[in-house]
């Protein structure tokens, strides 16, 4: 399905803007020891390729005013809800609560909306390759809620 797509695609892009940051401002010291000394509650995978969005999330809290909140020039307020949206509707999805409550084109929309907003908000240079595959997937999830949205115009005409 395209949104497991999309966050799956999302969780790459955290993944890699998280570890290459924390990696960087830990100065070559064990730097997943060093997030797991801040997590004691929380067993950290040794591999970050095993984290998932619920991990990053944690991981995120855990260094955002040490280390992501000047990426976000000093303001963390828009972007935590973000990453919260995100995460709740990747478990909607993951725990098929989504059986009860069907995951529709625009809830695609919006998680493809707000992967590009965490960031779009970020102060910092981000790669232009992250934007642009975000964006698509943005675009590919209008277009399926356009097309949803005529389907349902026509039903109800019907």
């Amino acid at each position: 399905m395209f949104l497991t797509k999309l966050v799956d695609e999302f969780i790459v892009k955290l993944r890699l803007y998280m570890v290459d940051r924390i990696q960087t401002a830990s100065n070559g010291q064990d730097w997943i020891q060093g997030t797991q000394a801040l997590m004691p509650s929380k067993r950290l995978a040794t591999n970050p390729e095993q984290w998932d969005l619920g991990t990053l999330v944690q991981v995120f809290h855990t260094h955002s005013d040490s280390l992501f909140k000047h990426d976000f020039g000093g303001e963390l307020r828009q972007v935590i809800p973000v990453l919260m949206q995100i995460k709740e509707m990747r478990n909607r999805r993951v725990h098929n609560v989504s059986r009860a409550l069907p995951i529709l084109a625009r809830d695609a929309y919006q998680v493809a909306d707000l992967a590009c907003r965490f960031f779009e908000l970020m102060t910092v240079n981000v790669p232009e390759s992250i934007h642009q595959e975000l964006r698509k997937m943005r675009r590919e999830a209008l277009q399926m809620l356009y097309v949803e949205e005529l389907h349902a115009e026509a039903r109800e005409t019907n």
